[in-house]
């Protein structure tokens, strides 16, 4: 019984655990804080709001105020002053930041790590065997993006694709909704083909694609046939077609 109680305490204590500024500010709001914010003279008050489906946020501080009502007050009022489908909620009070968790989902910030020239080719070939037409130098100008990013391509078995990309988003989760609609767009310019649905084919600077994502698809090859090639396989029908059809062939 002593040892249930331990476990269930420690479950208890996990379950309520405070976010790190990090995991919930997004990039602009979490420079703010930690750049013009912190260094501030008390009493101050930081106040954040973030819109769940969209990841529009927005923030607002005061400093220096005579008592923590005032400041809390034109924090609120600073936040605001933009309208968001989201609760203005005072996060920090002089310098001490205090978030419940289920008060705001956990974002993470954006890995802005420039690919090496390594790096990059080796996406590019692996990108190039399943990226077809236009949509492949799309993918190659997407890995210079910054930022929550997401890259979303469609093929099917006739060889019709679409793709979309999206980057410098508020949060992980708004980059591939962006990346997904911006692929649906493009099959409807095209008279909703791919006949495919539009998958996510990398997040940030990692394709994601898993195998059977896309069904097999193998480009025509173009390339002309060699005079030997091509003596060689009008040799082997003229054996097989005869009369009028045989000149027919060779051209």
């Amino acid at each position: 019984m002593k040892k249930l109680v331990v476990v269930t305490l420690f479950v208890c204590m996990g379950l309520h655990a405070e976010m790190l500024p990090k995991n919930v500010f997004t990039k602009n709001c979490l420079d703010s804080y930690k750049n013009s914010y912190l260094s501030q003279k008390n009493h101050k008050a930081f106040v954040y709001a973030r819109e769940s489906d969209t990841g529009k946020d927005r923030c607002g501080w005061m400093y220096g105020t005579n008592t923590m009502k005032e400041a809390i007050e034109a924090a609120m009022k600073a936040c605001h002053s933009v309208v968001l489908n989201a609760e203005c909620k005072v996060v920090d009070k002089d310098g001490a930041f205090k978030v419940a968790e289920g008060d705001f989902t956990a974002v993470t910030q954006p890995d802005d790590t420039l690919l090496s020239k390594e790096e990059k080719k080796a996406l590019e070939k692996e990108a190039k065997e399943l990226i077809i037409g236009n949509c492949f130098p799309f993918f190659k100008d997407y890995l210079k993006d910054k930022g929550h990013k997401a890259f979303a391509y469609s093929l099917d078995a006739d060889g019709n694709y679409a793709c979309g990309k999206i980057y410098e988003t508020s949060t992980e989760d708004i980059a591939y909704k962006g990346a997904l609609k911006g692929c649906d767009n493009n099959k409807q310019k095209r008279g909703n083909l791919p006949k495919s649905p539009c998958k996510v084919y990398a997040k940030g600077n990692k394709i994601v694609v898993k195998e059977g994502d896309y069904p097999k698809y193998k480009p025509a090859d173009n390339t002309p046939l060699s005079t030997k090639e091509k003596k060689a396989i009008v040799e082997k029908a003229n054996k097989v077609i005869k009369g009028n059809c045989a000149p027919f062939f060779e051209k």
